[in-house]
């Protein structure tokens, strides 16, 4: 993966129970993320603020340095108003454009 291999760190933040946790390890591979976050672990959900902040904090990032995507508009504007930056996925190709721009790929 293009992102690995430039070394950009990359996590999950998931709105999830844990009798769903099995699914979704299922459909994408957790070796992809450096970092995993799980809503029932933490307590509260996306959009909510608090979970923005307990993952810039245990990230050890600045909320500025962190890029979040999802493909919910709620959770995108949650996030940029807690001072993320952030990208609303609509499509692979979209979401690539963005990275590009971003300088990111």
């Amino acid at each position: 993966m293009q992102l690995k291999k430039n070394d950009v760190q990359m996590g999950i933040l998931s709105n999830t129970v844990a009798v769903m946790q099995y699914v979704v390890e299922e459909l994408i591979s957790m070796s992809l993320f450096d970092h995993r976050f799980l809503s029932y672990e933490i307590g509260v959900e996306k959009p909510d603020e608090e979970i923005f902040k307990y993952v810039a904090d245990k990230i050890h990032h600045m909320k500025e340095e962190i890029l979040f995507v999802d493909d919910r508009q709620s959770n995108v504007d949650a996030a940029k108003n807690f001072g993320m930056k952030a990208i609303h996925f609509t499509d692979s190709f979209n979401l690539i454009k963005d990275f590009k721009d971003m300088k990111i790929l």
